[in-house]
């Protein structure tokens, strides 16, 4: 392991743990190298750089595992690729001033990643039952029917599906519906 004043010798073993971060004695080997045996240090010079050199280039490979690690790690989090959904609002609201049924402003669900062409499924998740005026479609307005001067709340889901072969990708948005009326 490096100490302040030395450099000569690229600490043993990994160079990045199991989450692929570095080890706390490589990051004291790389701050001693690049810092001079530490950061704001003044006056101290790092000898034998044409060794350091020589170790920081034995060093590309363990620096591609890491990063292989890394992102095997990020794929098995997101499933089997890499499919992410946004919406344009998480929020839809109606006000219906003669009742019986409300219908909110429009939510747009926008999917990234994945294999195009992609499928739509709004579902009811809770709360008062809304409607998805279009529940196969990127772009859904959300129905219910409501009294004089009542309010209802619940939430919606989008399910978008990828045309992968095999086992296909999913991710969801969720939408808070909001509709209320009132009394002329």
């Amino acid at each position: 392991m490096a100490d302040s004043r030395s450099v000569d010798r690229l600490p043993a073993g990994p160079i990045v743990d199991d989450k692929g971060m570095p080890t706390p004695e490589f990051s004291r080997w790389l701050d001693a190298l690049v810092f001079g045996g530490g950061r704001n240090t003044i006056g101290k010079q790092v000898s034998g750089i044409a060794e350091a050199n020589q170790s920081i280039s034995s060093l590309q490979g363990q620096v591609t595992a890491a990063n292989t690690n890394v992102n095997s790690v990020a794929e098995s989090a997101a499933g089997s690729g890499n499919l992410t959904v946004s919406g344009s609002s998480a929020y839809a609201f109606a006000f219906s001033a003669s009742p019986p049924t409300a219908t909110t402003s429009s939510v747009t669900v926008t999917p990234s990643g994945g294999v195009a062409p992609y499928t739509y499924s709004w579902t009811y998740v809770s709360g008062d039952t809304f409607t998805a005026d279009s529940s196969t479609s990127a772009t859904s307005t959300f129905s219910i029917s409501i009294g004089s001067e009542e309010t209802k709340t619940g939430y919606m889901k989008c399910t978008v599906t990828d045309s992968t072969s095999g086992t296909p990708l999913t991710a969801s948005f969720t939408v808070y519906c909001e509709a209320s009326s009132g009394g002329l």
